[in-house]
């Protein structure tokens, strides 16, 4: 009878375990916006790329961005740069090379100091030797 009873209570046991897990809350999932695509077009510079935002339990409520950036305008002096921040953090600068495409690299950019990032600021600019020609777009995060 001593056998029988060992394997019988581990048995018990491994099944309440499991009726005890599968009646336990789901944990949150991460859920984020779709991927938008946008152009935007600063002197001879233009950058296409897509972006998404994130919730407030995954990455910060970060702004994802991936895509390329252009010098459209071939044999000038002047090259393409594209800049990212977010809040009022300061800008992260990608820069093409003269004449080509860079890729703007896959990225979540979120504030440390915060649990959901609020606001972005892209800026897409021709590189002058005196001045920049820029274009800004501004994005507010629809899961704040």
């Amino acid at each position: 009878m001593t056998h029988l009873r060992v394997p019988v209570r581990a048995a018990l046991l491994a099944l309440i375990g499991v009726v005890i897990l599968s009646f336990q809350a789901p944990l949150a999932h991460a859920s984020s916006t779709a991927w938008t695509s946008y152009n935007q077009t600063g002197g001879t510079a233009k950058a296409s790329y897509n972006y998404q935002w994130y919730s407030r339990n995954d990455n910060r409520g970060g702004f994802h961005i991936k895509g390329t950036l252009y010098d459209t305008v071939a044999g000038d002096v002047n090259n393409a740069k594209f800049r990212v921040r977010v809040n009022n953090l300061s800008w992260g600068t990608q820069y093409s090379v003269k004449n080509t495409s860079a890729l703007i690299p896959d990225l979540v950019w979120f504030d440390f100091d915060l649990i959901i990032t609020r606001y972005a600021y892209t800026e897409t600019c021709e590189g002058k030797p005196l001045f920049d020609t820029c274009s800004t777009a501004s994005w507010t995060n629809p899961l704040y």
